[in-house]
């Protein structure tokens, strides 16, 4: 690329313009720097070091590393996007104040560029924020990016695909969905390295290497033009039904193993449950037991012990007792006030009073509702 076409607006100089909301003062400053007017408004989500302008005339933000030596390429407001059109070419290295930077990671929210049509991802590039590729719409987000060259040798980290709130419950980690919608190319003979590196796995149909030209187009800085040229040879309609059967096939796959590990997950809490029930039943007896697992009931003749296990357990349905608090107690003998509800009294109700004797349910007055 074409380092000589890059400008550079140190961003620490100018803070003031920005801190007070006077952009329109700002870019009259700078205006000579654009080649088009462009829209900008107030940094709203990331701070960011300084802008620099790229090959193609576009104002890129950068936010530089705690060491000082690199720097991470940002959008500073993600939601609105930061008004950048057509191919988005980020840049190996930028300058600013006499100092190169190496660009070594894309910021969360970094690829949200409203009105960006590709990326170009330079190799410098080990770090990438985001795990969705999106332009921003004019009606809000979720409008695709189609395109993006990363030419990084080594697939640069990414977050991990995103897990859906039934899974998130399930705890089942390996059931994850393809969270790329874009066509990506890499550079010729790392195809194999990006479809089997994790995070990027999840959608090997959308990879492809690089054209054959492409070297020449980066060697003469014209990667403008190279995107635009392969923008137009790609079928993406092709490419995109071609993940889509790969991601129905890996849902069926995944769905076969959740249930699986759903089916192993209930055989061991039966076995558990078995052996909970075998070991209660030789501590309280076996017909107290039953009672509360199979009516749920408080019974005369309950221990204590069995009681306040039910309570702990919720297993008490008839009615449902919440709770019981200590009314009176002797040496041999205890009094509880129950609480809970029952035929369709919501929240916390008074249910009636237990009388134990001698660790066991003696009697029970039950409150009449």
């Amino acid at each position: 690329m074409n380092r000589s076409s890059l400008t550079t607006i140190p961003f620490t100089e100018d803070y003031s313009f920005f801190e007070s909301g006077n952009i329109d003062e700002f870019f009259e400053k700078y205006k000579s720097l654009f080649e088009t007017v462009m829209e900008w408004g107030p940094c709203r989500n990331n701070t960011y070091s300084f802008i620099s302008i790229s090959s193609n005339g576009q104002a890129l933000c950068y936010i530089i590393a705690e060491d000082g030596e690199t720097v991470g390429f940002t959008n500073p407001q993600p939601v609105k996007g930061n008004y950048v059109n057509g191919n988005v070419i980020i840049p190996d290295t930028v300058e600013c104040n006499g100092k190169k930077y190496p660009v070594t990671e894309i910021k969360v929210d970094g690829l949200l560029c409203k009105g960006a049509s590709s990326y170009f991802i330079p190799n410098s590039v080990s770090v990438i924020g985001d795990n969705h590729l999106y332009a921003e719409g004019s009606s809000g987000l979720g409008k695709r990016v189609p395109f993006v060259v990363c030419y990084a040798t080594n697939p640069p980290q990414r977050p991990e695909p995103v897990l859906t709130d039934y899974d998130l419950v399930l705890k089942v980690d390996n059931y994850k969905y393809s969270t790329l919608e874009s066509v990506v190319q890499v550079p010729k003979g790392c195809l194999d390295k990006y479809k089997t590196a994790e995070t990027w796995s999840q959608q090997p149909e959308l990879i492809m290497e690089v054209g054959d030209d492409f070297q020449q187009y980066l060697d003469e800085g014209r990667i403008d033009e190279y995107m635009e040229k392969a923008k137009n040879s790609i079928n993406f309609d092709q490419m995109w039904a071609a993940q889509r059967n790969f991601n129905k096939k890996k849902i069926e796959q995944q769905e076969k193993e959740k249930q699986a590990i759903l089916g192993q997950r209930e055989k061991e809490r039966q076995a558990q449950w078995k052996k909970e029930v075998d070991q209660l039943k030789k501590q309280y007896g076996a017909k107290y037991v039953n009672d509360l697992f199979n009516n749920g009931k408080l019974v005369i003749g309950m221990p204590i012990g069995l009681v306040r296990y039910g309570l702990k357990n919720n297993l008490f349905k008839k009615p449902h007792l919440y709770y019981m608090n200590l009314e009176h107690q002797s040496a041999n003998s205890e009094s509880y006030e129950l609480r809970g509800s029952y035929d369709g009294f919501s929240g916390s109700i008074y249910l009636g009073m237990v009388f134990f004797s001698n660790g066991k349910v003696s009697s029970i007055r039950w409150a009449n509702y």
